[in-house]
């Protein structure tokens, strides 16, 4: 068996610490904090065992990149452009799900004391991507951490000759509890409005309004969630999309957080992300707030899947986005 490949981030003011699994989807798995007493808190991100060895599944814990498509696409074939792709079946349904990023090795390319970054190149990976998605494409993300913050960067690159659809989704599991000495003092929000409905967790291109008040606020305890929401809105950008990093201005920032007496968690992202999915999972020891940047199975819609967030690289453009997460003490 290879021997799984880590790298770990410090922050001596804050005492944060953060590992990264490079050989299995580039995944941050743990977030850890020093105690006064001189201890490590639980990590703020839940794993199952067995995850730092990659043996764990890929997409059960840690932050899993999701691309070039987040949530599922109906069956395991697809057609782009005249052109039938064959995907991987991952679910009980028989569809695939999640893309193939998160299951991966990744390339370390840069690594100091609170950052790393790693590329994944889809014409060298394993798995012939190249009859499971049309276009190539180079993923860099960098981890960046400072203070009380974990910063997510990612660009795609368009390798290839011809168009990439795709759309991206980050999928953490957040422990609980640990904001609070139980899930019942725990309070999640997640600035959403509209809830889509389901069918073999496919969006059926029906909406309501959010059943579950989850703007408002709600107990965590309270929560049983595999649900898709939006913000209200959707956009799509085709080409060059290269954000300024310094664009994050309040009016377009959204922050969801999950909240109790000892601490506080902020999931920050912009309108980059027009959709979120949360899920609680049944053995009960974590949520996942997941942004994505396109509605589950649209690039099964084709031109079509453009209208719920899909997005078109042409060749030699590049397409950046960053994510968020702030470990706040209460008061702050």
């Amino acid at each position: 068996m290879t021997q799984p490949e880590i790298v770990h981030l410090y922050d001596a003011s804050s005492g944060d610490r953060v590992s990264i699994l490079v050989s299995q989807g580039f995944n941050c798995f743990s977030w850890t904090r020093e105690l006064e007493s001189g201890q490590s808190s639980e990590s703020l991100i839940f794993a199952l065992p067995g995850h730092e060895s990659g043996t764990a599944r890929a997409s059960s814990g840690g932050i899993p990149i999701l691309f070039p498509f987040p949530g599922r696409i109906p069956g395991t074939r697809f057609e782009w452009d005249g052109i039938e792709y064959e995907l991987e079946p991952s679910d009980k349904f028989g569809n695939a799900i999640h893309g193939f990023v998160h299951t991966r090795p990744w390339k370390l390319i840069d690594h100091g004391p609170t950052h790393a970054s790693a590329r994944f190149d889809s014409q060298t990976a394993e798995g012939e991507l190249s009859r499971r998605w049309p276009g190539s494409f180079e993923l860099t993300s960098t981890y960046r951490l400072h203070g009380d913050s974990l910063r997510f960067e990612l660009e795609a690159f368009n390798s290839g000759s011809i168009p990439l659809p795709f759309g991206l989704g980050l999928h953490p599991y957040f422990r609980s509890p640990i904001h609070a000495p139980d899930a019942e003092q725990e309070t999640v929000t997640i600035p959403v409005e509209r809830h889509w409905t389901l069918e073999k967790m496919l969006p059926t291109g029906r909406t309501e309004a959010d059943p579950f008040g989850l703007a408002s606020g709600r107990p965590l305890a309270d929560l049983r969630l595999d649900d898709v929401f939006d913000h209200g809105s959707t956009e799509t950008i085709t080409g060059d999309h290269t954000p300024d990093a310094s664009r994050a201005h309040v009016e377009s920032m959204r922050i969801a957080t999950i909240s109790g007496p000892l601490s506080r968690l902020e999931i920050r992202y912009d309108t980059d992300f027009p959709y979120c999915v949360a899920f609680t999972p049944p053995h009960r020891e974590a949520i996942c707030i997941e942004p994505y940047t396109c509605l589950p199975g649209s690039a099964a819609a084709g031109e079509a899947g453009r209208t719920t967030g899909l997005r078109i690289l042409q060749p030699n453009q590049r397409w950046s986005t960053a994510v968020e997460y702030r470990w706040l003490a209460t008061e702050e």
